[in-house]
């Protein structure tokens, strides 16, 4: 039996390149059991960057969730200052409604005792 250049550590990088693919990584790097001081730097680089953008995502996501809950509250709170703007409102229409009715209006007793004898007379009238 020969040996293939196609062996087992191919088909295992092919699959992790592959893999990589179909979630959405556009460059790949492989690195070789013996490498160089260059590739380890960039490595241990790349890590502490990963690291950081994790914390950062961590950040925003708390920083998201605490808006989120601000908003709502925010929501809540504009809702009953509208309805007790709404209610306000309400309270303000009867007010002038009744308003009008508190006015003086000036009354002249004789001619009350006019109309009063008139509609006495009219009563006695349609007795008769």
């Amino acid at each position: 039996m020969e040996k293939s250049i196609f062996g087992l550590g191919l088909f295992i990088g092919v699959v992790a390149i592959r893999h990589g693919y179909d979630c959405g990584c556009k460059t790949a790097q492989l690195l070789a059991i013996n490498d160089s001081d260059l590739y380890h730097s960039k490595v241990v680089r790349l890590r502490t960057e990963n690291h950081n953008l994790i914390d950062k995502l961590n950040h925003m996501s708390e920083s998201h969730d605490k808006v989120v809950q601000e908003n709502a509250r925010l929501k809540e709170e504009s809702s009953d200052l509208r309805q007790m703007i709404a209610d306000m409102q309400i309270g303000n229409s009867f007010a002038c409604t009744f308003r009008d009715f508190d006015e003086e209006v000036p009354i002249n007793t004789s001619q009350l005792r006019a109309e009063s004898s008139n509609q006495s007379n009219s009563s006695l009238d349609l007795i008769n």
